[in-house]
């Protein structure tokens, strides 16, 4: 007990030291073409979530309308006559055929030809303008390095002017000792 107690103090006090500093610095760097790729799958999917929600509703309003919608099909057959021989059935003596649903499904399938055309549109414009932004991006990236290339920076120029000040006032003296 008493040497754990030493070893905590005289890690307290060597570890507890006034005047020491400790500086971190973190650098993150990342590739934009990665970020472009996640951005575009992200809006992949968030159109994709759209489509879905939409077709949900549709599908939804389909449903409804499906259930008030429907074909009949009514035949009567007079059976004070004799049965016909080659169908084997009496004759009929009124037939009636409701239907509505031809209209509403070629409706529906022009809709969803539209909507999949409309989504690939989309889509193929989301990837040109990702295209676009990257090489935006590369580009803005290449004049920033070229900029930094071609410009030495401010204290190089300072140090590069003192230095030819202090050899000319030195050049200067050593002609006016030599003229003496």
């Amino acid at each position: 007990m008493k040497t754990t107690t030493i070893i905590i103090i005289s890690m307290l006090l060597l570890g507890c030291r006034a005047g020491k500093t400790v500086t971190e610095r973190v650098v993150r760097e990342t590739d934009s073409a990665a970020v472009w790729e996640l951005k575009d799958s992200l809006q992949r999917k968030v159109t994709e979530i759209a489509l879905l929600k939409t077709d949900l509703k549709r599908v939804r309003e389909e449903d409804m309308t499906l259930r008030t919608e429907g074909m009949s099909y009514e035949i009567k057959y007079d059976t004070a006559v004799p049965i016909d021989t080659t169908t084997g059935k009496p004759p009929v003596m009124s037939e009636r055929i409701t239907t509505h649903l031809s209209r509403y499904e070629k409706s529906v399938a022009d809709v969803e030809h539209q909507q999949k055309e409309w989504s690939l549109e989309r889509e193929s414009l989301t990837r040109e303008n990702s295209s676009l932004q990257l090489s935006v991006d590369k580009l803005t990236r290449e004049n920033r390095e070229l900029k930094e290339k071609s410009a030495p920076s401010y204290p190089f120029r300072l140090k590069l002017l003192t230095a030819i000040v202090i050899l000319g006032i030195l050049l200067a003296t050593w002609r006016l000792l030599r003229r003496k």
